[in-house]
């Protein structure tokens, strides 16, 4: 009785950090989805820390603007959206990572523990399916779902984000010494289920509905 007990606070921990993590990551996602048009036609969805810095960088030197898609016109003539998936959890290590460059913050166990409890949220450590998600307001084409590896093939330019500090090993370990869990485990059956495919959005969100529907 004592480990069924044991059992159900766990199950109720994972359920009220699940609902937790999403009401937060909610909240980053109310400004515009930005999408690339590369010279050759092809749209690409930017997500942070899947190559963005290197889109932007191809976006000016050739003379390109970022396409917002709140601006409902820009998707009209838009047939499918090509969209980068990296590791889950390479990701949220990085993104972590760069939050604390950008902040001038010290990877210590109280900063660590704001990320693991939420109280510091970024988009640049925000489960990659928000970005589809988010996407899905105003564009309900189809996507095509690649490993992040397959960016070379678009855009040629590979650019580090600024300021820019290399990750140490033990800035890693301690990293991935907190619980993470719930910051990779929707990309992990997003990446599972998708990479590779061509299919519409909506399929997508349909299956992360819970995603959407968290408060």
């Amino acid at each position: 009785m004592k480990e069924e007990i044991q059992i159900g606070k766990t199950h109720l921990k994972i359920l009220l950090m699940s609902r937790l993590i999403k009401k937060h990551f909610k909240k980053l996602f109310t400004s515009d989805s930005e999408v690339l048009r590369t010279v050759n036609g092809d749209h690409i969805l930017t997500i942070f820390k899947n190559g963005r810095s290197s889109c932007c960088e191809y976006a000016q030197a050739n003379g390109l603007n970022l396409i917002t898609m709140q601006q409902g016109n820009n998707t009209k003539t838009i047939s499918l959206i090509h969209i980068f998936l990296r590791d889950p959890m390479q990701r949220f290590v990085s993104g972590v990572h760069t939050y604390s460059v950008f902040n001038e913050i010290n990877i210590d166990k109280k900063f660590l523990h704001s990320v693991e409890s939420f109280k510091i949220v970024d988009k640049h450590f925000a489960p990659q399916i928000f970005y589809l998600i988010h996407l899905f307001k105003f564009y309900k084409g189809k996507v095509a779902i690649h490993p992040l590896s397959d960016l070379k093939n678009f855009i040629t330019n590979h650019k580090k984000p600024h300021p820019y500090k290399k990750i140490t090993q033990n800035q890693k370990k301690v990293i991935c010494s907190i619980q993470y869990e719930k910051y990779i485990e929707d990309d992990q059956k997003l990446i599972k289920n998708y990479i590779g495919k061509t299919i519409d959005l909506k399929n997508i969100v349909k299956e992360f509905k819970h995603v959407l529907s968290a408060s």
